[in-house]
């Protein structure tokens, strides 16, 4: 059994259903020696010709910024459409009102909405629109161009330019996002999304989204990003589910009790409680096959210090529709909680808070 860093010994258990290059100028090679005047004369185009390739060397040569872009997978429209890397667009931003129009392709601009994700797609049905979000936790903000339109006699294609602007007004990131419209759509949506994996990308303030087509500006948005943590999002994109309901904790000794045995409490007294279990039930579209995933724990103090950390492995298998997870800690023998009050355990998969809930330990 490993041992925690109080000596103890200590168990963690899987159980349940869980389931800048410039080239260098031509080298010549050097004329036949000349004497009295010729020499002279050569001395100086030699001069001259050296100063020419200099300059033009220094003219010419590309200048070097460290830039660092991060663009998700596209997140869907109908259906899938292929992600282009980050461009500039064809025009600078202008301070102009929107047309609300795409005239190229007929459609109306019906809105914009936002939405957090990791990398990849997350379901028109499980997003979760917002127009503030966290500046630690945020992974990617996405937005969702919503656009009406007649059905039309073949299909068509656009792109999308997006230029997002920091909180002081600068340039923060250009996208070029490509679509296509099927002939026969008339209400439909593209997506992209700006940001990083770490949920360390934006910093508070409020950032302006301008979207462009074939030059005109058709939509103008704005989002905020607030100085905090953000909250538990409930959903786990990488299998597609919903956490059921909240953190439920039961206790355990030898053997881990089957779930219909369990009984969930808040409270735990330190004399008797070996071990202290959570329980996370999860909820989600049928499977083809088995998922894997994994789950980071975070057990954190009464005084607010990080306990221990844990990478647990899971997965739901193909045909399920729900499941439930568990882990524990504490000691053989009881006595592995010498503190006493209030614990708290934060469930993230994917650098994204799922689910966090606490109970207390007591005399």
């Amino acid at each position: 059994m490993p041992i925690n860093e109080r000596g103890e010994f200590v168990r963690e258990r899987s159980v349940g259903r869980t389931d800048d290059n410039t080239a260098s100028p031509p080298r010549r090679s050097p004329p036949p020696e000349r004497s009295g005047g010729g020499r002279i004369i050569l001395v100086l185009l030699v001069l001259g010709m050296a100063g020419y390739f200099i300059w033009h060397t220094l003219a010419n040569a590309p200048s070097s910024t460290s830039a660092t872009a991060h663009t998700p997978e596209p997140l869907a429209s109908h259906p899938p459409f292929a992600s282009a890397p980050a461009t500039s667009p064809s025009v600078q931003p202008q301070e102009e009102r929107p047309t609300g129009v795409i005239s190229a392709v007929g459609a109306t601009v019906k809105g914009v909405q936002f939405f957090e994700s990791g990398l990849g797609q997350v379901p028109k049905q499980s997003r979760e629109y917002n127009r503030r979000f966290a500046s630690r936790g945020t992974r990617y903000i996405n937005w969702e161009l919503d656009l009406v339109s007649p059905t039309h006699s073949s299909n068509m294609s656009m792109v999308i330019e997006t230029v997002w602007h920091n909180p002081a007004g600068g340039v923060y990131a250009r996208q070029s996002t490509p679509g296509d419209i099927h002939a026969d759509w008339s209400d439909y949506w593209f997506t992209s999304g700006w940001g990083d994996a770490n949920g360390t990308s934006f910093a508070p303030g409020t950032y302006r989204l301008d979207f462009f087509v074939n030059g005109g500006l058709i939509a103008r948005e704005g989002v905020e990003v607030y100085d905090g943590d953000a909250p538990p999002a409930m959903y786990i994109q990488a299998i597609d589910a919903k956490i059921a309901h909240p953190l439920r904790f039961f206790a355990s000794e030898g053997e881990v009790p089957a779930k219909d045995r369990r009984s969930y409490y808040g409270q735990f007294s330190r004399s008797r409680i070996w071990y202290i279990n959570w329980e996370l039930n999860l909820l989600f579209p049928a499977k083809g096959s088995r998922l894997n995933f994994t789950i980071h724990e975070v057990w954190t103090k009464p005084d607010g210090s990080v306990d221990h950390e844990a990478d647990f492995a899971a997965y739901v298998d193909g045909g399920w529709v729900n499941s439930y997870h568990n882990n524990g800690w504490g000691r053989t023998g009881g006595g592995g909680w010498p503190g006493l009050g209030t614990y708290r355990v934060d469930l993230f998969v994917e650098n994204r808070k799922i689910v966090s809930g606490t109970f207390e330990v007591v005399e």
